[in-house]
């Protein structure tokens, strides 16, 4: 249909409609093309769930990402103004300036008149009048087929005007109310004798003096619009006589009796859900009936008086979430009663309910719709899945079609799961709720079989079903598909199912839901097995005049965050006492340490607790898309020295808790051979993929690829998975070394976490007189494993729910103090060799650091020790000055006389007491552990 007014035109003069969005949606502003920024449509709203951005077509769009709905400024303006396409662009013209008319008002006219006791007492205190038009020419505008006769035969109305007594709330007076329709304002009405249900099509939403429905005089409890006109269609007595006849006639005469019967029905009676859907499918030739609301069902009783009159009984509901979940109640209460689905979509158009249906279809032929409509009804379906055959050797029979609808509505579906190799796995599943659950097809048949135990039906279709085919695999496989949305997580928000409740963690707060509060599914291994309790926090996290991170710590009920405290200690052998036993423990702060030690003892923990939060948020995104790597703090002593039982693992295993799709992997048997199928097994679905215990020459830039972008899974057995970067898993790793080509390209893709030593394995190698386990901090018992109480549970899941909602809260990576990291990575680069024999050589020769010595010596001694695997004398001079420099020394390398000779050579010049103030806290604290190596255990403070 070709339009007075160019939408194209209103989009050019407001910035995409952006200006109208604006106007409508206050909270919006600023969010514009800003993905991690969400606003509210109405302040009633719990949480912010819409973003605002540039759609394909250069159009704002307003994404609610609660239902996954997107709308422009036209169709936004159409939903809250309750106007039609025409209309609502006939508005926004005005509401632009471009139509010099002005904006249409869509309100009616209204006249208040305070009365006398007079007038009061000659109209009544209960007085109201529908005044109506001779012709109900404008019943059109709702139901396009529908005709002012047929409108009066269901007791619709066109209001000239309609009048009501009440007493007003500002002068506390007896009132008469006169509301006249307006040419963009019609008004209709149900009219009967004790009331009048006033239909106010254009009634404003957010205006809560001009409903779209109410009511006028005594509104009846229940009132079933359109029974009177069915019942006096037909004649009841003439019918009951026939059904009579049948029923003690046989052969010919018992047909031809039926025959008479039918002919005396009328064909079929339509039960909607509304006044404009009965309209519309009664404008296409159906009897029809609808209650006040679509809360009120029709009954047994009422069913089964339909059924006397009429041969089908059909129920036709809307098709949103409300109005599925009222037609299966109603279609579980009554077996035999028939419902008709609507198609989802008109065109490209979506639609909610029969009035969408047929208004969109309004420029069409009558006939043409009343074809298409027929042909739904030919497709009705109910959920009584046996029927009566008359047959004495098979008096009951199956029918697959109904049987199929009822497992259908009682969730059973098939869910497909194809590789990009087109190697396909099909499941049969389960939804119930929210909850979906992989079954067999005995647990189908199990079901069906207790549901008719449950409902009272006859042991003879027990039978039927325990003896029947279609409960085969391969039958249940022709099952409706479903794809049902489970992703949990946005750019600030995630959301958790527990077994008593769903938690949704976003970038403001941590909300408790009801399952049924969250639109999203989840797969039934997925739900965390555990109950969940809202607690206070437990921690706070800020920053300081300084801008260094700092945690105020609330409460340590949480094992796991004691345990992460404990390994952000990197110090705790100041807190011990002269046993080697700690006098600190899961405190992050001593007095005994020095205001920096504290600091960075808390950017530790810091860093984990945000490490925990990203790791428990499934949204990828680009910019933090980063590999975790935890790292043990202990430098052993020797370079390549594996200490291990640091704990570094346990931050990470301890999330499987929560992340059940989890990949474990040996970071040892990795390798250039078996790569292939490195990511074996992983899908779409996995949350995490882990490489336990890297080697120290692993090449780390192999994961890249996957960290930033998509993954190829290749599975053994032949399927091939292209996983897009959205949907990949994270990466996690945890080594006992340092990454050895630690460039700023590497760097920028890890987030790493340090596992000081308080837990420790002592061995004939290293310095600590007892190994101290994490459960050795916990009597002994296992955390987060087992048996674990229920209230401790709930204070680590509480814990992890709290680092969550700290990460989405900040866009800084909080990364681990790296001074650490890089000496680390030079003694590896330096090497056992190199680093055995200048510790040695130094040690020999502890004078010559006094005085400048010749380059030559050290690495003439070096090389003869070496022999063949020396490293050459450029490299070991490059070497031995990062050497100097972990140890904290300036070096300067300068040509001087050589003793004895007069030959002019290049010397070291080493000053072992720089500056002070030049060596930061950081590097104090890693050569710590550097200067641990040359102590003798008579020096330990055990």
């Amino acid at each position: 249909m070709a339009y007075k007014y160019d939408k194209n035109e209103f989009f050019e003069a407001t910035n995409g409609g952006l200006t109208y969005i604006h106007s409508v949606y206050p909270d919006s502003v600023g969010c514009e093309d800003k993905k991690n920024k969400h606003f509210k449509l109405r302040e009633s709203e719990r949480t912010p769930s819409c973003s605002l951005f540039m759609g394909d077509k250069g159009h704002y769009v307003v994404f609610d990402h609660g239902s996954s709905d997107s709308k422009n400024a036209i169709d936004i303006c159409m939903e809250e103004n309750n106007l039609d396409f025409p209309e609502a662009l006939k508005f926004l013209y005005a509401f632009a300036g471009l139509e010099t008319a002005g904006i249409p008002i869509f309100k009616a006219e209204v006249e208040y008149k305070t009365l006398t006791d007079e007038e009061l007492e000659e109209k009544g205190k209960d007085f109201w009048h529908v005044e109506s038009k001779d012709v109900a020419k404008r019943v059109k505008e709702f139901a396009p087929f529908c005709t002012p006769y047929l409108a009066s035969e269901y007791n619709v109305v066109e209001v000239e005007y309609y009048q009501k007594i009440f007493i007003s709330s500002k002068t506390n007076k007896p009132t008469l109310l006169t509301v006249k329709p307006t040419e963009n304002y019609p008004i209709f009405a149900y009219l009967f004798d004790e009331f009048a249900k006033v239909y106010e099509p254009k009634a404003s939403k957010d205006d809560k003096y001009s409903l779209k429905h109410h009511y006028l005089g005594n509104k009846p409890d229940r009132h079933i619009y359109g029974w009177e006109r069915a019942m006096e269609l037909v004649d009841i007595d003439q019918i009951e006589a026939f059904r009579r006849l049948v029923r003690d006639s046989k052969g010919e005469e018992r047909k031809e009796y039926q025959d008479e019967l039918d002919e005396l029905l009328l064909p079929s009676i339509i039960v909607c859900t509304g006044g404009s859907d009965g309209l519309n499918t009664a404008s296409l030739g159906y009897n029809v009936i609808w209650f006040n609301s679509e809360s009120e069902q029709l009954t047994k009783a009422e069913y089964n008086e339909l059924k006397q009159i009429a041969k089908v009984v059909y129920y036709l509901p809307d098709l949103d979430k409300t109005g599925v979940s009222k037609a299966v109640e109603l279609g579980l209460n009554i077996l035999t009663l028939k419902t008709i689905w609507l198609p989802k979509k008109v065109g490209k158009s979506e639609i909610k309910d029969v009035r969408d249906y047929v208004t969109k279809q309004k420029s069409a032929p009558l006939e043409v719709v009343q074809a298409r409509f027929q042909k739904l009804i030919n497709q009705a379906l109910q959920f009584q899945f046996w029927f009566y055959t008359g047959q004495k050797a098979r008096p009951w029979k199956l029918n697959i079609v109904n049987l199929y609808y009822f497992l259908q509505h009682q969730g059973f579906h098939i869910y497909k799961v194809t590789s990009t190799n087109d190697i396909e796995e099909t499941r049969i599943v389960h939804i119930v709720g929210n909850i979906i659950k992989v079954v067999s097809p005995r647990e189908v048949k199990n079901h069906v079989l207790q549901w008719l135990k449950d409902t009272g039906v006859s042991t003879e279709i027990w039978e039927k079903i325990m003896l029947s085919p279609y409960f085969s695999e391969a039958n249940l496989l022709t099952l409706t598909e479903t794809y049902p949305e489970t992703k949990t997580a946005t750019a600030t928000s995630q959301i958790y199912f527990f077994e008593n409740r769903a938690v949704k963690v976003t970038n403001e707060r941590i909300v408790a839901l009801k399952y049924s509060e969250v639109p999203n599914k989840i797969w039934q291994r997925d739900i965390v097995p555990f109950n969940f309790n809202l607690q206070k926090s437990h921690f706070e996290i800020t920053k300081n005049e300084l801008g260094e991170w700092r945690i105020n710590i609330h409460d340590i009920a949480s094992n796991y965050f004691k345990v992460l405290i404990n390994t952000s200690r990197m110090y705790w052998a100041k807190d011990a006492n002269n046993t080697g036993h700690d006098t600190n423990r899961f405190n992050i702060n001593s007095k005994k340490l020095t205001k920096d030690e504290n600091r960075l003892q808390e950017l530790h923990l810091i860093n984990k607790i945000y490490t925990v939060g990203y790791l428990l948020h499934k949204y990828k995104i680009s910019s933090k898309a980063l590999m975790v790597l935890g790292v043990d703090k202990k430098i052993g002593s020797y370079v390549l020295q594996s200490n291990g039982g640091s704990g570094k693992s346990f931050l990470i295993s301890c999330l499987r808790t929560l992340l059940r799709n989890w990949k474990e992997k040996s970071g040892k048997l990795l390798s250039e051979e078996n790569k292939q199928f490195t990511l074996d097994g992983v899908t779409e679905k996995t949350d995490v993929i882990n490489y336990d215990d890297l080697s120290p020459n692993h090449n780390y830039m192999q994961h890249f690829p996957h960290v930033t972008g998509d993954m190829t899974a290749n599975h053994k057995g032949g399927a091939i998975y292209e996983i897009p970067f959205e949907d990949s898993p994270k990466l996690t790793a945890t080594t006992n070394f340092v990454p050895k080509d630690l460039d700023p390209s590497l760097q920028r893709r890890l987030l790493i976490y340090y596992a000081g030593d308080y837990y420790h394995k002592a061995t004939e190698d290293n310095e600590y007189p007892f190994t101290r386990k994490i459960s050795d901090d916990f009597g002994g018992k296992d955390i987060l494993k087992g048996d674990y109480p229920e209230k401790e549970w709930n204070n680590d899941l509480n814990f992890m729910m709290q680092c969550l909602h700290f990460y989405l809260s900040t866009d800084e990576v909080i990364e681990t103090p790296m001074d650490d990291i890089l000496i680390r990575n030079h003694m590896q680069k330096i090497g056992d060799a190199m680093w055995k024999h200048t510790e040695q050589f130094l040690k020999d020769n502890a004078g010559i650091l006094a005085e400048k010595f010749p380059c030559k010596v050290i690495y003439e001694d070096y090389k003869a020790e070496v022999g063949k695997f020396a490293k050459s004398a450029q490299k070991h001079n490059e070497l031995f000055i990062m050497y100097c420099e972990i140890k904290g020394w300036s070096v300067e390398r300068k040509k001087a006389v050589e003793n004895g000779t007069g030959n002019s050579i290049m010397h070291y010049i080493i000053n072992t007491k720089p500056n002070e103030a030049s060596v930061k806290p950081a590097e104090s604290e890693a050569l710590q552990g550097v200067e641990q190596i040359e102590k003798d255990t008579d020096n330990l403070p055990f």
